[in-house]
């Protein structure tokens, strides 16, 4: 799925409009009623698109009483964006609010009272503390970037974190620099114990779900915590797979389809227009790409119309750029899965020239 709101849902994938997220629901619920098992859909996370409450709320309602697992597909990068709600503390600093000094050097944290680790032990300032001191200590490369412009970080006492910098700099409120460790079960090992610790089975945590089961490279589930300061999540349950190519994620998706829906699938992206190409056609480029491609007798496999047959893909009226970079990526072996025999066929093509046969290909009809 890629949101529970009917009209997001339907701007998101045009083909949606077929099935009513509401019919989808009930699908749903009829399945999971007849395998008397956890019904499992699959969530395609897209930062700032469907993230909100709102998601939340409507496939709470969707689903209300159907024992559900969703599987996050997330296609979003890794950055770390500035955090503008408070979690672990009771507001975010700001200079307004006097969390910031005057002269950028300052940062002040209160956590909220009541917080507590998975295991039951209060979590506090002092925790922060030692993490940070841990970090900066052992130069974690993976961390340690981030302190680079600290002068000291301490607590002041339970709730009260202040860490001062040499130089302004907006690290402090970055939520991927937030880490924190539980001292009372690192604070107890040695260096050596630290760097063979495997913190699995039971580790020890400070957000709402438990670490429950992990298979390195496949799998980690992550079962909620009755005992969270913000009380249970509404979802009990969360399963992170790994997928190694977009090819294993799309027969992951389709794992279960009936042939039939995989070719109604096919039969409807196929009758959608192709895009108009940007721009002008160059001539010069379009007769050079026409050219490379007669010489590599790239229509032996893809018919002299270049419609493809079969298992050979269509490259006429193809977005120009997806086939420059589907072309690049099997040159440089970046395409897992891929047929060898098209690596084998660009193998002797400068990449320089795929810029003319997408050009060429793309003004195809």
């Amino acid at each position: 799925m890629t949101s529970a709101v009917n009209e997001r849902r339907r701007s998101l994938l045009p083909s949606a409009s077929a099935w009513p997220v509401s019919e989808l629901a009930d699908a749903v619920r009829t399945y999971q009623q007849s395998v008397r098992t956890r019904a499992t859909i699959a969530w395609v996370v897209l930062g700032g698109i469907n993230t909100g409450r709102d998601e939340v709320d409507a496939l709470r309602a969707l689903f209300a009483g159907v024992p559900l697992r969703i599987n996050l597909i997330d296609v979003n990068g890794d950055t770390y964006p500035r955090a503008t709600e408070p979690e672990l503390a009771t507001e975010v600093p700001t200079q307004e609010n006097g969390g910031i000094s005057s002269d950028g050097l300052t940062w002040t944290f209160h956590l909220r009272k009541g917080l507590t680790w998975s295991d039951g032990v209060p979590l506090t300032a002092h925790d922060f503390v030692w993490t940070a001191d841990f970090i900066m200590a052992n130069d974690i490369s993976a961390w340690s970037d981030g302190y680079r412009f600290t002068d000291s970080i301490r607590a002041t006492d339970d709730t009260t974190i202040v860490w001062k910098t040499t130089r302004p700099t907006l690290v402090p409120g970055l939520p991927g620099y937030s880490l924190i460790l539980p001292e009372h079960v690192w604070g107890e090992m040695s260096a050596k114990e630290i760097k063979e610790f495997k913190n699995y089975p039971d580790p020890v945590v400070s957000g709402p779900f438990n670490l429950t089961q992990w298979k390195q490279g496949e799998y980690w589930t992550m079962t909620s915590r009755p005992d969270y300061w913000q009380g249970a999540p509404t979802i009990d349950e969360i399963v992170f797979r790994n997928y190694n190519s977009n090819e294993s994620v799309v027969q992951a998706l389709l794992k279960g389809v009936p042939d039939k829906e995989i070719v109604g699938l096919s039969l409807y992206f196929s009758k959608l227009k192709a895009k108009i190409p940007d721009g002008k056609t160059d001539q010069t480029l379009f007769n050079k790409g026409k050219d490379i491609a007669s010489k590599n007798r790239c229509a032996s496999c893809h018919e002299a119309s270049f419609h493809g047959k079969e298992q050979m893909p269509r490259l006429a009226g193809q977005r120009e750029e997806f086939l420059a970079e589907v072309m690049l990526q099997y040159r440089q072996n970046r395409r897992p899965g891929g047929d060898t025999l098209m690596a084998a066929s660009l193998y002797g093509i400068p990449e320089a020239d795929f810029k003319a046969l997408a050009h060429y290909f793309s003004r195809l009809k």
